[in-house]
C-alpha cells in the first residue's frame, strides 16, 4: 500500500494509481492511520523527512502498531543527510527510541500495542505463507465469532458471484482495461480473493458503521481501509476502473440517507439478488467534439 501525504505531494497518488499500484491519501499526524494493528510486514519511508521524534516519538509507536511481529521498517534518505550532524543526532535518537519498543480514528497514545492471547501462544501471527494465506481461515476470525465453516461458505459464495460478474462484464469491456478495483463493502475480503487469478488489485473498504473486519482482510494478504460512505473517499479523482457496491446503497437507504430506484433492464439475477452494472460515459473534450464534426 502506497501512502501519499495529503499535502503538496498528493499528486503522487495519481502516479501510483495510474500505474495500477494500490495507493491512498493519508496524514501521519495526530490520528491513527486507518489500518488495523499488525497489518504490514514491511514499512518503507523513502527520502524520509518525517519528524519521527516529535511528541516523544509517538509516530514511531504508531509504526510499531502497524507492523506484524518480526516486521521491518526501512528508512532511507539522501546520502547528503548522513554528513549532517543534526541529522545524525536525529538518527541516533530514533535508534534509541526504536529499541524501547492501541483503535482507528482516535488520537495517538504513547503506548505499546498488546498482542492477543493467540499471538502469545503462536509466538507470532500464526498466518499461513502466501499465497495459501489468501484462502486459509485467518487466526483472528474468532474475534468476530466467525467459524472456519462460515469463512469457507463466504469464499464459495463470492467465487460464484464473481464468476457471474465476469460473465456479465466480458461482452461489455475490452481486454486489459480493468486494473484498479474497489470493493465498497468488503466484509472478509472474499470478493477480492475470488479475483486472485485476474490481473487486477482490489481496495477493500470496510464501512465504519459495520463490523471492523479490516484485520481479517490484512491477515489474508489483502489491503484496504475503513471509510464512512457519507463522505468523500480519500483518493485522486477518476482512478478506479470498477466499483463493487454490494449492499452499500441498500444500507444507506435503510438509514434514509439515499433513495434507491428500481434497477433497469440492464441487470441480471443472482439468486434472490439483482446485479446492476453501470458504465460511466467517457468525458468528451472540446477538441474531440470538433474532430467528430
Amino acid at each position: 500500500m502506497s501512502l501519499a501525504p495529503n499535502d503538496v505531494h498528493q499528486n503522487q497518488i495519481q502516479f501510483a494509481l495510474e500505474r495500477g499500484i494500490p495507493a491512498y491519501l493519508g496524514v501521519l499526524g495526530t490520528k491513527r492511520l486507518p489500518y488495523p494493528s499488525r497489518s504490514f510486514e514491511l514499512a518503507h519511508c523513502s527520502r524520509c523527512r518525517i519528524d519521527w521524534l516529535q511528541r516523544d516519538g509517538i509516530l514511531l509507536l504508531e509504526l510499531d502498531r502497524l507492523l506484524r511481529p518480526g516486521g521491518y521498517f526501512a528508512y532511507s534518505s539522501p546520502e547528503a543527510y548522513a554528513q549532517d550532524e543534526e541529522d545524525l543526532k536525529i538518527w541516533r535518537e530514533m535508534s534509541a527510541l526504536v529499541e524501547r519498543i492501541c483503535n482507528l480514528g482516535v488520537s495517538m497514545e504513547a503506548c505499546i500495542s498488546l498482542y492477543s492471547d493467540h499471538d502469545h501462544r503462536e509466538k507470532g501471527s500464526g498466518l499461513a505463507p502466501w499465497p495459501a494465506r489468501l484462502t486459509t481461515p485467518p487466526p483472528r476470525l474468532a474475534d468476530f465469532g466467525y467459524s472456519n465453516e462460515m469463512f469457507e461458505k463466504d469464499m464459495e459464495l463470492w467465487r460464484h458471484r464473481v464468476e457471474n460478474y465476469w460473465n456479465l462484464l466480458s461482452p461489455k469491456i475490452e481486454s486489459n482495461t480493468l486494473r484498479n478495483v474497489m470493493d465498497m463493502k468488503a466484509n472478509m475480503g472474499s470478493f477480492a480473493a475470488a479475483l486472485k487469478d485476474k490481473d487486477v488489485w482490489v481496495m477493500n473498504v470496510v464501512p465504519e458503521d459495520g463490523p471492523n473486519t479490516l484485520k481479517l482482510i490484512y491477515d489474508r494478504g489483502l489491503i484496504g481501509s475503513i471509510h464512512n460512505w457519507c463522505e468523500a473517499y480519500s483518493t485522486y479523482p477518476r482512478t478506479y476502473d470498477l466499483l463493487h457496491a454490494w449492499l452499500v446503497f441498500s444500507d444507506l437507504e435503510k438509514k434514509e440517507l439515499v433513495a434507491v430506484s428500481d434497477s433497469s433492464s440492464d441487470s441480471d439475477q443472482d439468486g434472490d439478488n439483482v446485479v446492476l452494472i453501470i458504465q460511466k460515459k467517457i468525458w468528451l473534450t472540446s477538441d474531440s467534439l470538433r474532430d467528430s464534426e
